[in-house]
């Protein structure tokens, strides 16, 4: 990187951990855009959306949900993630917000003791599979694939995935 900034070459670092942030990369980025104004609308559009799940979802009580990234070892994510913050948007709670770090292995047994209503994971049908297998009859319930290259990303397609997350977890009675 140092090498492309001796040459002259604008180098932009960007490390959203939230949607305000992924808007304020965007807002940044304009200025080395030939069409800044489609930048600032895009950022504009991603606050708009973000204030329209939080009004849509407000009045939900709150779900217990697991955020599940992997199985060998089992991990998930604290309140300190972007995913995390997706999951709030839509009237949701993660069950491992209050972990201190932000990506924390867990067992079986303190997911279990939390009693999540939902799984999220990011992938596929088939990988809903293997999580129903991975959990079997101790866990007996839905659970919801997001896009990976929508949840996995701070990049404004996390707006994507939270309109997804948002209307799967609101089918769930």
């Amino acid at each position: 990187m140092d090498q492309l900034a001796s040459f002259g070459i604008p180098i932009f670092y960007a490390d959203a951990k939230n949607i305000d942030e992924i808007a304020q990369s965007l807002d940044a980025l304009a200025q080395y855009s030939p069409h800044p104004e489609q930048a600032h609308q895009a950022a504009a559009s991603l606050r708009q959306q973000v204030d329209e799940l939080k009004t849509r979802y407000a009045s939900n009580s709150p779900r217990p949900v697991l955020l599940q990234f992997g199985t060998q070892p089992l991990f998930t994510s604290s309140a300190a993630t972007l995913q995390s913050q997706v999951l709030s948007l839509c009237g949701a709670e993660n069950i491992f917000a209050d972990s201190p770090v932000p990506w924390p292995q867990v067992s079986r047994e303190q997911v279990l003791v939390r009693k999540p209503q939902a799984i999220v994971i990011s992938g596929n049908a088939q990988q809903i599979a293997n999580v129903k297998a991975f959990w079997g009859p101790q866990l007996d319930v839905p659970v919801i694939a997001l896009e990976e290259d929508w949840f996995n990303r701070a990049g404004p397609r996390i707006m994507l995935a939270a309109q997804s997350l948002c209307g799967q977890l609101a089918e769930i009675h």
